[in-house]
C-alpha cells in the first residue's frame, strides 16, 4: 500500500485551515500550522512533500517563508503553493519571484488547488 503524500498547510485563519483539511485530507497526510515559525518547527519533525501558505500572516509572512525555505538546502525541493487574498499582478510576481511554484488566489476554486496540488506533487 503507497503511502499519503505530505502537505504542511499554513494559515492564521482557522476557517481556511479547515477548508483545506476538509479538500485534502482524503488524499494526503495533512500537518497544520497557524504561523509559518509553527511551519519551521514541523519542518523539521516531519516528511514534507508540499507546502500550502497564506502570506499575509502575523510574523513572518509567506514571501519571508517562501524565500527562506527555497534558498535553503534542506527544503528547497520542496513545491510551495501560496493561497492568498493578495490578488494584485504585483503581489503575484512578488511570489513567483520569493520562490513560489504556484499562486492561487481567494477565494479558490477546489478543482484547480487539487489539480495544482496533484501536478506538483507529480513532477
Amino acid at each position: 500500500m503507497k503511502m499519503k503524500e505530505s502537505i504542511l498547510i499554513i494559515d492564521d485563519n482557522e476557517e481556511i485551515l479547515e477548508l483545506l483539511t476538509d479538500i485534502l485530507e482524503d488524499t494526503y497526510t495533512l500537518h497544520l500550522a497557524e504561523s509559518a515559525e509553527k511551519a519551521l518547527l514541523l519542518l523539521n519533525n516531519e516528511i514534507i512533500h508540499l507546502i500550502i501558505s497564506d502570506v499575509m500572516m502575523p510574523g513572518m509572512d509567506g514571501f519571508q517563508l517562501c524565500k527562506l525555505l527555497k534558498t535553503d538546502v534542506n527544503y528547497c525541493h520542496i513545491p510551495i503553493i501560496l493561497l492568498t487574498a493578495r490578488t494584485t499582478f504585483n503581489a503575484q510576481i512578488e511570489g513567483l519571484e520569493n520562490g513560489a511554484d504556484a499562486y492561487i488566489k481567494k477565494p479558490f476554486s477546489q478543482l484547480l488547488l487539487r489539480t495544482q496540488t496533484a501536478n506538483l506533487l507529480r513532477n
